[in-house]
């Protein structure tokens, strides 16, 4: 990394100018000789120059430069007439026999080659001899511009001496003892030979190839072990195609392994464990993608398949046990050493064992399981518990020591907290734990979390019938272990790093806010820390993000614990989780040890925990409560709202005091819907708006501008997570949930819709079909032009053609995802409720591993090849950046859906505001494709449904009229007749294809015995009801129905909203002017005071609560 921040201090030129000697001297008098008779210029001449000029410029560390010389020499050469190839082979030649002394310079000198004529002129220069390592292979991997290219030059042709001597040289450095550049050279080695394994697998099939190679490079001093360990899964052919080598190999391996564990005298070795446990490995659980693809992967069981894994996973077993019974004897009677291990062992030789030991573990999972015992599966539960209970202790006491820090004035004004300087100790073997839990997770049964209401619940599990005998043997033997119970402890021992992670980090937020430096400082360390147990976090968050995860962990007792604990901690469960959630918005900040990678991990880690049924409804509401007071918060709430309200009845005196004007300041409106809303206090710090913001609430004198789509201030990903929790929980309460009126109402005064939309607007994706939706030539229309696209989109299930083709992937995603959802029936409610209410929020959909159909990379994480021209490059940069963009425009794609199904209203609004034209037709072609077609089938279902109801009376007197619902699917139409006495009104309700982007409209079919005047005032109630109301079609016209009932019976409308019941409180008209006498609903009067600033009556304009008659 530093030597990419060198290259981008130097300022290139296209030929050296910027330093003085030897070299300009020489490029000077080529130039010279070139100018005077470049005819007679020979090559000899040339070729030293070049050398003269190479030998300079590769002194010191200036790649930029080194590249920029080469690019130069090169150029020069072809102009004088050199073939390219010839005018390569010749610089790359001059480059080894003058730059060799130059070990950081010249691997940029020759990229810089490579890069104008590829790496076949520059490999024939390099003269490698058979069987020598290549001495510079590690450097030129080591550049990122050029490491893919010079891997697919080596994967191109048929195996030889460059591929040898890059592994050979791979191998030696892989087991030196410089750490840095030995976890590097390994991160290459594997690289390599993942894509040699998925190109040109034949090669590995020849044990004294590759094989062969490796094993004669590395180091002979026992400090090989682990690395070997680490690439032979990729190194090892398929277990079809290994010849005599290969066996042969194993066996000495595994009885190496098995002799180390016999001798119970000498201390357990992690290197034989790890070299045995290796042979028997997938390649895919290697490397930096492990986490992720043992996720993806199923574990196949079958019988018989490593007898000789097990019988060493048994001789294992069985040392320790009888380790742990000399140690029970040793502790009863006194004596002074009766464990395992032994006084010789240092602490980094028992961490490996203990590695080892994991790494056998993970093997015989994946290789025994349908041969496995129920004390097998016992055995790897104790080891599960023990694991995690090192890691935990230190989170813990990490955590505590922070808080008391924190607190403790006095030592707050020294410096930065002490206790986060500490290394993570036990987090190697916590994260095996973790990655073990994900393959017993991805065996082929299901595990039913033990209920924690039914005292006695162990839980269950059933194998999937299509597996076989040998999943049902699984399933029976680890019900025989109380796996169930015993899987939510592990749950629940990693839940507890993270949260004491989360309360470490609360803790030092809470330093900067005091002090930013020492804050800064503070959390710095902290962020080096997460960096260096990175992968315990990378196999949390892929842990937790699958259903089954979730429901393991939010069945434990961890996150009530852990407010029981905060007092020590310094904050309980839900603000130690939003603290890691929202710590990615820290790449906004300059903070010091920030690790992105590190940073997402934490991120989805704390969202999938949020996202638990179990804290979903605590992450949004319950103020500053623990998670089992969130309860006693909405019945205050409740109570508060229903005394604050006055009863039915003629004498309104008790609510007719004048109302003051409320503040027009963004945040304080944001603040007080917040605290009304009863949210909790992190989430409403993470969406209050920005008082600069353009879209944040304001008065009725000075309205939002039109909207237009542009690249708006970064919002970090943490901050779109809590948005999302937001709307989940409001999508998931019931209709007329009192809890949900208020998050609603919150969302209408804070304008949430319009911050939001703003904020993903330009990571929708929808940039590549502005083109396509709107044809050369043609005229741009009115909105409602755009909203109701040709062709019927009332069906979830019409195969590819109408999910989105020619959409960006996270829309057509979202559309695969409804009709598979659909379906499959969903649980309950349907094919078009569950197709409808599926959510791409969810953790295990957001983050999920998706093919190649989708645009993504393959499972291994490799690069994205890019062709230009007749050249192929591969760009790893590119497959990041790629990959992020996904990621981001399926959250932002999800958050547009929840939106529409939450607050379709508020979504309406802000669309009819959009002054991008191009931007709303791709939008709403879009919807129509991908989000219109589940939800128009939900809302007709749930129109039949209301036909087949009972809806006369309502509950009012047995003269109320009757409502009939009728749909039809095909038209996308729904039909209202209203009967009461001898008077009826026919309505016709059509939807467009982009509802509920677009709007319903309204028709009047028939009428009998109705004014026109009480005709116009309907249709009026009516269209608002539909246009600003956030429930179904059905439920709108009953909602117009009971206005229309209380009308008749002498209820007044609102003046306001011209509606008797109110669209969102469901309340009549109570607060009566006592200058005019007329009734308004609470809501509308109090918005009316806002937006008018003033506290005048709407109709008389008399001072509120005035009476001059």
């Amino acid at each position: 990394d530093d030597d990419d921040d060198d290259d981008e201090d130097d300022e290139v030129d296209s030929k050296p100018r910027s330093s003085t000697g030897a070299g300009d001297e020489a490029w000077e008098a080529l130039e010279r000789s070139a100018a005077s008779n470049p005819v007679d210029l020979g090559q000899s001449s040339i070729h030293r120059r070049l050398a003269s000029a190479a030998a300079e410029y590769l002194i010191g560390n200036r790649r930029a430069k080194a590249s920029a010389i080469a690019h130069s020499a090169l150029s020069a050469l072809v102009a004088l007439g050199v073939e390219s190839t010839d005018a390569g082979r010749a610089v790359a030649s001059a480059a080894w026999d003058s730059g060799k002394g130059a070990p950081e310079t010249l691997p940029a000198y020759l990229a810089g080659v490579a890069e104008l004529v590829g790496w076949a002129p520059v490999m024939d220069a390099a003269n490698i001899e058979p069987g020598a390592p290549f001495e510079f292979a590690d450097r030129i991997l080591s550049v990122p511009a050029v490491a893919s290219s010079f891997e697919m030059f080596l994967l191109a042709a048929d195996r030889g001496a460059p591929l040898d001597g890059t592994l050979a040289r791979l191998a030696f450095v892989a087991t030196s003892p410089d750490k840095e550049s030995a976890d590097a050279a390994l991160a290459h080695a594997q690289r390599l030979l993942r894509k040699v394994r998925r190109r040109r697998s034949r090669w590995l099939e020849d044990g004294d190839g590759l094989f062969r190679v490796w094993f004669d490079s590395v180091r002979e001093d026992g400090s090989h072990g682990r690395a070997t360990a680490s690439v032979l899964p990729a190194l090892l052919p398929p277990r079809a195609r290994r010849d005599a080598s290969h066996l042969k190999f194993i066996a000495n391996a595994v009885a190496d392994a098995a002799a180390m564990v016999a001798r119970r005298n000498v201390a357990l070795s992690g290197p034989p464990l790890l070299i045995a446990a290796a042979c028997f490995s997938d390649p895919q659980d290697s490397g930096s993608h492990a986490g992720s693809t043992a996720a993806a992967r199923p574990v196949v069981v079958k019988k018989g398949e490593a007898p000789e894994l097990l019988d060493l996973f048994r001789k294992l077993s069985q040392r320790e046990a009888a380790e742990a019974a000399a140690a029970a004897a040793a502790a009863r009677f006194g004596a002074a050493d009766g464990g395992a291990g032994g006084p010789d062992q240092t602490p980094e030789e028992a961490e490996e064992a203990e590695l080892g030991v994991a790494a056998l573990s993970l093997g015989a999972i994946e290789n025994c399981a349908a041969d496995m015992d129920s004390r097998d599966w016992q055995t790897i539960i104790g080891r599960l518990e023990s694991w995690t209970r090192t890691r935990v202790l230190h989170a813990e006491t990490a955590a505590e020591e922070t808080a008391s820090i924190v607190c403790d004035e006095e030592s707050g004004k020294d410096g930065p907290v002490p206790v986060v300087e500490r290394a993570p100790v036990g987090w190697k073997i916590a994260a095996e734990a973790a990655r073990i839990l994900l393959r017993i997770d991805a065996l082929p049964v299901a595990v039913a979390t033990p209920d924690p209401s039914k005292p006695g619940d162990r839980g269950d599990i059933v194998a999937y019938s299509v597996n076989g005998p040998d999943a049902g043997a699984v399933a029976r033997q680890l019900a025989s272990a109380d796996w169930p119970t015993a899987r939510g402890d592990v749950h629940a021992s990693l839940a507890r790093i993270a949260l004491a992670a989360g309360a470490q980090l609360h803790c030092c937020n809470a330093v900067r806010d005091e002090d930013a430096a020492v804050g800064a400082s503070v959390i710095a360390a902290w962020w080096r820390i997460r960096s260096v147990e990175a992968p315990l976090w990378v196999y949390l968050a892929t842990l937790w993000s699958s259903s089954s995860g979730q429901s393991a962990v939010g069945a434990t007792d961890a996150f009530r614990e852990m407010d029981h604990w905060s007092r020590d901690a310094g904050c309980g469960t839900i603000p130690s989780l939003y603290a890691l959630m929202l710590s990615s918005n820290d790449r906004s900040h300059v903070v010091d040890g920030f690790d992105e990678d590190v940073a997402e991990s934490l991120t989805r880690a704390s969202y999938a925990l949020l996202s638990t049924p179990a804290l979903l409804k605590p992450a949004v509401i319950g103020l500053d409560a623990n998670i089992d007071d969130v309860a006693l918060i909405e019945e205050a709430v409740d109570k508060a709202e229903d005394e604050g309200d006055a009863p039915d009845g003629e004498s309104e005196d008790a609510v007719c005091e004048p109302v003051a004007p409320r503040s027009r300041d963004p945040v304080q409106i944001a603040a007080a819907a917040a605290e009304k809303a009863a949210m909790r206090e992190q989430l409403a710090d993470a969406l209050a708006p920005d008082p600069s913001d353009s879209a944040a609430p304001g008065g009725r004198g000075s309205p939002a501008p039109k909207r237009r789509v542009t690249s708006a201030r970064r919002v970090g990903e943490g901050t779109l997570l809590c948005w999302s929790l937001l709307l989940r929980l409001t999508t998931r309460l019931p209709h007329g949930s009192r809890t949900r009126e208020r998050l609603l109402e919150y969302a209408r005064a804070t304008k949430a819709v319009p911050r939001l939309m703003s904020a993903v607007a330009t990571t929708l994706a929808l940039e590549e079909t502005y083109a396509r939706i709107t044809p050369r030539g043609s005229r741009r229309g009115s909105l409602s032009s755009l909203i109701d696209a040709p062709g019927r989109a009332d069906s979830p299930a019409r195969g590819e053609d109408a999910d989105g083709a020619g959409l960006p992937p996270a829309w057509r995603e979202l559309a695969r995802l409804s009709r598979d959802v659909a379906a499959s029936g969903g649980s309950g409610g349907g094919k078009a409720a569950a197709g409808a209410s599926v959510d791409p929020l969810d953790p295990g959909l957001l983050y999920r591993r998706v093919d190649r159909l989708s645009g993504t990379s393959d499972g291994d994480g490799d690069d994205v090849v890019v062709v230009v021209g007749e050249k192929t490059r591969v760009s790893s940069r590119r497959a990041a950046r790629e990959a992020a963009e996904r990621k981001s425009a399926r959250l932002a794609v999800g958050l547009y859906h929840a939106a529409l199904r939450a607050l379709p209203a508020a979504v309406r609004v802000w669309f009819a505001d959009l002054r991008d034209k191009n931007f709303a037709r791709a939008l709403a072609s879009a919807t129509a494709s991908c989000v219109s077609p589940a939800l128009l089938a939900a809302e007709f279902d749930a129109v039949e449904r209301a036909s087949k109801g009972n809806y006369g009376g309502g509950g009012l007197d047995d003269d109320a009229g009757e409502l009939t619902i009728k749909a039809s699917r095909g038209n996308r139409e729904v039909v209202a007749r209203y009967d009461i006495d001898d008077a009826c009104l026919e309505l016709v309700v059509r939807l467009p294809a982009s509802y509920p982007l677009g709007a319903a409209e309204l028709d009047c079919a028939k009428r009998v015995g109705i004014s026109e005047a009480r005709l116009r005032k309907w249709m009026l109630t009516v269209s608002s009801i539909l246009q600003h109301q956030n429930g179904t079609v059905a439920e709108g016209l009953m909602l117009w129905r009971s206005n229309i009932d209380r009308e008749f019976k002498g209820v007044e409308p609102c003046p306001i909203c011209y509606l008797v019941i109110h669209g969102t409180n469901h309340q009549t008209p109570r607060l009566v002017c006592r200058q005019c006498s007329n009734k308004f609903h609470s809501a509308c009067l109090y918005k009316w005071f806002q937006s008018s600033s003033g506290s005048k009556c709407p109709l008389c304009q008399v001072p509120w609560g005035s009476n001059y008659r």
